[in-house]
């Protein structure tokens, strides 16, 4: 049993990742999407995943987080996430024990006032540094391709929830069990360029390094055990799942987001 665990495994890491079967620029407009408030998961609990023998910490309250190496005002030390999506995380973990690997979390349930100083100070910031020939009207809607729109209020908060906001997406990539090293996925966690993008390796088969070949397999790997468990993918983040939000409604096509706010206030 445990071989055929570990033949699947590697399977896996030589299966391609498939082209997006949606418009990757509909995404931006998830907050269109209805949410079910009358249903029973729209009050689950949020969870600490380390409950769960998950691996992780939160890299916006780390000082340890490249590009940043500063711990993000408004950040919590804890990785949190709705209930369902901690069991789910669970059951990909243990696929990975198969062969001595794990899940390793970067960021989970995101405080409003985190998406606000990225969205509105820091990408803008760091946009304008490497481009500066371009519009703020460019400023403005590459900032919104990488993070969603934070909330200044209650009303902004509700007309367009972030989506780690609501405790349904997760950040991660996978690590060696025994020592907590990262497996090579091509970029660092928050990568702004293309190379970024889930299906980069797949659409640049002219890279044959042993660092891009290795990417490719790790993020083939990490698809595929979390497309199986219900998860949406996002295109443009090899890191970024998520289950009962807005945005994953739109990705695998869904009738209504599961989950709304889940934060217990509006401070920005």
């Amino acid at each position: 049993m445990k071989q055929d665990a570990i033949d699947k495994i590697y399977e896996l890491k030589n299966l391609p990742i498939p082209e997006p079967d949606f418009d990757i620029e509909t995404i931006r407009n998830y907050q269109e999407v209805k949410i079910d408030e009358t249903g029973m998961q729209f009050q689950e609990e949020l969870v600490d995943i380390g409950g769960f023998g998950i691996k992780g910490v939160n890299y916006y309250h780390s000082a340890f987080n490249p590009p940043y190496y500063q711990s993000i005002q408004g950040s919590i030390p804890e990785l949190k996430v709705r209930k369902t999506l901690a069991e789910k995380l669970t059951k990909v973990n243990e696929k990975l024990g198969a062969i001595g690997l794990g899940i390793f979390v970067f960021d989970a349930f995101r405080p409003v006032a985190v998406q606000n100083y990225f969205y509105y100070q820091w990408i803008p910031r760091y946009l304008r540094a490497m481009n500066q020939n371009k519009s703020e009207a460019w400023i403005a809607q590459e900032s919104s391709a990488y993070w969603a729109m934070g909330a200044r209020n209650k009303e902004e908060l509700l007309a367009s929830i972030p989506p780690h906001s609501t405790g349904g997406a997760v950040d991660m990539t996978i690590c060696f069990k025994e020592t907590g090293h990262l497996l090579e996925m091509g970029t660092i966690f928050d990568d702004i360029t293309k190379k970024s993008h889930t299906a980069y390796f797949e659409t640049h088969q002219d890279l044959k390094s042993f660092t891009d070949v290795e990417a490719m397999k790790n993020r083939r790997l990490l698809y595929h055990l979390m497309t199986a468990e219900g998860f949406a993918s996002h295109p443009k983040e090899w890191w970024h799942f998520s289950y009962g939000d807005q945005m994953w409604v739109l990705i695998i096509k869904q009738q209504k987001a599961l989950y709304g706010y889940a934060g217990n206030d509006f401070t920005t």
